[in-house]
């Protein structure tokens, strides 16, 4: 990983699931207290460049952020049926096994939160969960509610064009669009394909139900100027035991505040964190 901004972060490698090869990023990985950022659909893990380079998370806690299978530098999943909520929660299970992990806290963005939800029956150990960009949903219905649409299916479709990766790309973020744009464009056209004809089958849990239910600390961040998910949606399932009692509320950002608004990012998160440990 290298950015201008950013001093060089090594990746590491680790196979899973038999013969998955997975890229990671593992920063202070001495410390017990675990932090897991998974990426959202047809984004990497380099897309959490700010957090894992901030010394307010990366001197404090053990940061992890790797990449889905189909995406960034990852290997694609071999059965295409893969891709799907129930196979990103078991490579997400696995993996935190492989790392014999003892305390950790789940943050996910978009897919991300998605999956992290419904791995919360699978996870030891789990002290705390953030999602961000991540509408629960229990239904085809509610999925229809909580996404407005605007990506016409591009996050859903196979092989994509340079101009439909730019157009998903603008409504990812609002800055370093082309960054996004080339992670958008290398990701697996079967991991969108496969994942979106499973989610249309009903191949997923009730997620309301899930976190509702959860006895740990719990966060719901959320960037303002998302134009793919439906805020008023979120904001109307009252969701039980939120940390602060509400949706945490990111300025100056779309889909990604972690990319977009790091500043105002990573201080919820710290502050999260230190509730917590």
């Amino acid at each position: 990983m290298k950015d201008k901004q950013h001093a060089l972060i090594e990746p590491k490698s680790l196979t899973v699931l038999d013969d998955l090869q997975i890229r990671y990023f593992d920063l202070n990985s001495q410390c017990s207290n675990a932090v897991i950022l998974v990426h959202g659909n047809s984004l990497c893990s380099e897309v959490y460049i700010n957090q894992l380079s901030d010394p307010s998370l990366a001197n404090h806690y053990r940061m992890i952020a790797f990449d889905l299978a189909g995406h960034g530098r990852s290997m694609p999943f071999r059965n295409n049926e893969t891709y799907s909520l129930t196979g990103y929660v078991d490579l997400l299970s696995h993996f935190i096994e492989a790392l014999d992990l003892k305390s950790l806290v789940l943050v996910g963005h978009s897919l991300g939160g998605h999956i992290c939800i419904e791995a919360t029956p699978k996870v030891k150990n789990l002290f705390g969960l953030v999602i961000f960009q991540t509408p629960p949903i229990n239904s085809l219905e509610t999925i229809c509610e909580a996404f407005t649409g605007a990506s016409n299916g591009i996050d859903y479709k196979g092989d994509i064009t340079s101009s439909e990766a730019r157009q998903y790309a603008e409504l990812l973020c609002q800055s370093k669009r082309d960054i996004i744009q080339s992670w958008v464009a290398q990701t697996d056209g079967n991991a969108r394909h496969y994942l979106g004809q499973s989610v249309e089958n009903g191949d997923f849990q009730d997620e309301i139900k899930l976190f509702n239910n959860l006895d740990i600390p719990k966060a719901i961040f959320h960037g303002l100027g998302d134009k793919l998910i439906t805020y008023e949606y979120l904001f109307n399932l009252n969701l039980s035991g939120l940390w602060q009692d509400r949706i945490i509320e990111i300025p100056h950002s779309t889909h990604s505040p972690q990319w977009e608004n790091p500043t105002a990012f990573n201080k919820e998160l710290v502050s999260f964190l230190e509730g917590l440990y």
